[in-house]
């Protein structure tokens, strides 16, 4: 009995979203914040993923590119931001990312925005065009040198669909794209007024620098939501501390008999830390050294966690 034939069902298309927010991952003492933005796309045999894919160069595809050159080299925000566009069997996505100092994490992503408003609605120079196109035109062979890249390429082709003629055409594709085509392309794939964005770090000291931005839904590391503000306070220290007496101790250096220095101790028991000081004197007080150490027990943030 012959098999009836059944169509592979199209991918869903993309969620829509009414509103840019901002998903901020708490992650308390993190000394940097990753930033992370993008949307989903298009399906892999869209012709305009060529023009799509030289504005995503010009936007952050290396070193020469915008974010790179801009976030690090004139700022020195990050060491690197880069954007990249990808395609699936269904729905592909681009995204740009940074890794910033904290004090910085809300200029870098208002110039990630920025830069994303650039592309879309400016036309790309012709000479950045020009260089772009030639980079992705050149260095293309080098992705098929070797057996097992042209076996890679060639599955991938097969997989996602782009007919025989996709590797031959491909260089030629890229080569014809305009100027205008590839705005287009840029104002169509990178949905502004839709992105998801993502921040990663420190939330009591990022949140309000980011609220100006864009709302943002304010999350612990496993996902789970909580509620601002977040301010660290310290937990106090406990019996293990009450355990431990505070006394004084001493002791003096003689030389032949005479006093020629002394070292003095003691410990201390603030309501949240333990303190050991020490001071120590040679020689008539030619020398003289003074330590403090204070012990503290991790913050506890006070950030609430909504179950």
């Amino acid at each position: 009995m012959a098999r009836r034939a059944t169509a592979e069902p199209r991918p869903a298309a993309p969620a829509t979203r009414v509103a840019t927010d901002i998903l901020l991952v708490h992650r308390p003492g993190s000394a940097q914040a990753n930033v992370a933005l993008g949307n989903t796309t298009i399906l892999p045999t869209d012709p305009i993923y060529y023009p799509g894919r030289v504005a995503t160069q010009v936007l952050g595809g290396g070193a020469d590119s915008r974010l790179f050159l801009i976030l690090r080299e004139q700022r020195s925000w990050t060491y690197g931001a880069y954007a990249s566009l990808h395609r699936y069997r269904g729905l592909g996505y681009w995204q740009a990312t940074a890794e910033v100092r904290t004090d910085v994490a809300d200029s870098a992503l208002r110039e990630l925005l920025h830069q994303i408003d650039r592309i879309r609605t400016e036309t790309i120079p012709d000479s950045e065009l020009a260089a772009t196109k030639g980079f992705l035109v050149g260095t293309f062979p080098l992705t098929i040198e070797t057996p097992s890249q042209i076996a890679s390429q060639v599955a991938s082709v097969k997989l996602l669909g782009l007919g025989d003629e996709y590797l031959r055409l491909y260089r030629d594709r890229l080569g014809g794209v305009t100027a205008l085509q590839a705005r287009a392309a840029a104002a169509r794939l990178y949905r502004r007024g839709a992105l998801t964005i993502v921040v990663v770090g420190d939330g009591a000291k990022l949140y309000d620098r980011l609220r100006p931005i864009a709302p943002i839904r304010l999350v612990d590391v496993d996902g789970k939501p909580l509620t601002p503000p977040i301010s660290p306070r310290r937990r106090a220290c406990g019996a293990r501390c009450r355990a431990i007496r505070g006394p004084h101790d001493s002791s003096r250096v003689l030389i032949q008999g005479s006093p020629m220095g002394f070292t003095v101790s003691e410990i201390r028991r603030p309501p949240d830390s333990l303190v050991y000081a020490e001071r120590s004197s040679l020689g008539d007080r030619a020398f003289q050294q003074q330590t403090t150490l204070v012990l503290e027990p991790p913050p506890v943030w006070s950030g609430r966690s909504i179950r």
